[in-house]
Formats: C-alpha cells, structure tokens, sequence
C-alpha cells in the first residue's frame, strides 16, 4: 500500500457536546449541528455543496463528537456516539434515526 499525501482540511469544527439522555437527544444534536454549521460555512467564505456521514464510537463514554470537514466543496460530518449509548442502542438505529431527520429538515 502506498501513501499519497492528503490535502490539509480548509475548515473543520469540533463543538463541546455533553452525553445525550437518549436517541432523540443525539438527533436533535445532530440536526442542530448541521444547521448551525451551514450557517457559519457561509459566514466564514467557504463552500459546502454536499456532504457524507462517518459514523464512530467516541473514545468517551460521556461526550458526542461531532465533527465537520469542508475541502473543496464536500464535507464530512463525523459523529462519535458515547460508549454507553452504543450499548443501549443499534448503530443502524443512529443512522437511520438521524438520516431521516436530516431528509425532514432539508424539506
């Protein structure tokens, strides 16, 4: 395998989220998130045309990461679930949930 270097992220956020209660709370994070980061993309002159989700486990059992990186138009959202959530809940049932929460909100 070879390495090929990578381009460095134009714009990346990282906020300070604490543990959820329960799935509706992480979505409603999420949602919350994404609207807020669209509005501060275009605030700072960057573009973001579209984006993908990674779905992780967050090295924390108390804390939701949530990451966005913007390059060259595309993004990613980065969603670190807290140990303990994973335990409670399915990480199909985290995407589903918020996937259908985002195709809602964007309607």
């Amino acid at each position: 395998m070879k390495f090929k270097k990578g381009l460095i992220p134009k714009y990346l956020i990282q906020p300070a989220i604490s543990c959820p209660a329960n799935m509706d709370d992480i979505v409603s994070s999420v949602i919350s998130f994404t609207h807020d980061i669209h509005e501060r993309i275009k605030k700072d002159g960057h573009e973001c045309d579209e984006y993908d989700i990674l779905y992780n486990v967050s090295y924390d059992q108390r804390h939701l990461e949530m990451w966005f990186v913007v390059n060259d138009k595309k993004g990613l959202l980065i969603l670190g679930f807290p140990q303990r959530m994973i335990m409670k809940y399915k990480p199909v049932d985290f995407k589903n949930a918020i996937e259908e929460a985002l195709k809602e909100s964007d309607e």
